[in-house]
């Protein structure tokens, strides 16, 4: 593969929902993709949708939540291209663990398990990638966090722990960019609001009475929810040359919901 006159860009957590789209667009925007997930098969199949359409793309399945899976990506992806020059941690969600109405009947287990998809990935996959990034004085990664990180509101799903792992990841970015900014490598945060991110969510949304639909997006300014391509395009921004002077900036992406 040409990696000179391509950038190439691992996306975490990318065979479907918001990661998809970011991959998309990265491909189209002539990046070499990494597509990521655990299911090898799943991972196999969206590499073969991509070529199809004439998109530059690798498979780099694992499971990004522990230090030996991140390196077997890693590994990947280096195989594939010869190094990452963007990183987009976008791999978390809620794992389907429901909220209970308690947050002392919130257990331990699903809170680790709901920080380590959504923040330890993150700093797992940033540390592993960031030499590479320094040796050829050049980076960008993007961490995707979200509106649950910036408001009081406890999600349906995973809770506490959803809001405090999105949470911790602009105080993750803030530091490694003041740290990596010298170095040619950016680190920025795009925060989506409620987006259509998956059949599941969609799912989950068309079953609730007409009056809680109404309300979930009453607090939306401009009244509807985002699609995974209005978030991907943020994404793309940030990965880009045109925004090398953007450094530990929170891009929010949320139709008017929260604005700081």
């Amino acid at each position: 593969m040409d990696t000179i006159t391509a950038r190439s860009a691992l996306v975490t957590g990318s065979t479907q929902g918001i990661g998809r789209a970011i991959a998309e667009r990265l491909a189209q925007d002539n990046k070499i993709v990494g597509i990521n997930g655990r299911g090898s098969e799943r991972v196999k199949g969206v590499v073969e949708e991509f070529r199809a359409r004439g998109w530059r793309a690798f498979e780099a399945p694992g499971d990004v939540t522990d230090s030996d899976g991140v390196g077997r990506v890693l590994a990947q992806a280096v195989e594939a291209t010869g190094a990452i020059d963007i990183l987009v941690n976008n791999c978390g969600g809620t794992g389907g663990i429901e909220t209970p109405l308690e947050f002392e009947r919130f257990s331990e287990e699903d809170w680790h398990k709901i920080i380590d998809l959504n923040l330890t990935s993150a700093f797992l996959c940033s540390r592993a990638v960031v030499p590479q990034m320094k040796a050829r004085g050049w980076g960008r990664i993007v961490n995707i966090s979200s509106e649950s990180g910036r408001t009081p509101v406890v999600p349906r799903f995973a809770g506490w722990a959803y809001a405090a792992a999105k949470t911790g990841l602009f105080g993750l970015s803030r530091v490694l960019a003041a740290e990596l900014a010298p170095f040619g490598i950016t680190v920025n945060v795009v925060a989506p609001g409620f987006t259509r991110s998956g059949p599941v969510l969609e799912a989950a949304y068309n079953a609730l009475p007409e009056e809680r639909r109404r309300d979930r997006v009453r607090g939306i300014k401009l009244g509807r929810w985002a699609e995974p391509a209005e978030i991907a395009g943020a994404v793309a921004y940030l990965a880009s040359d045109e925004a090398s002077y953007v450094v530990g900036a929170v891009l929010d992406v949320n139709g008017g919901s929260f604005m700081p």
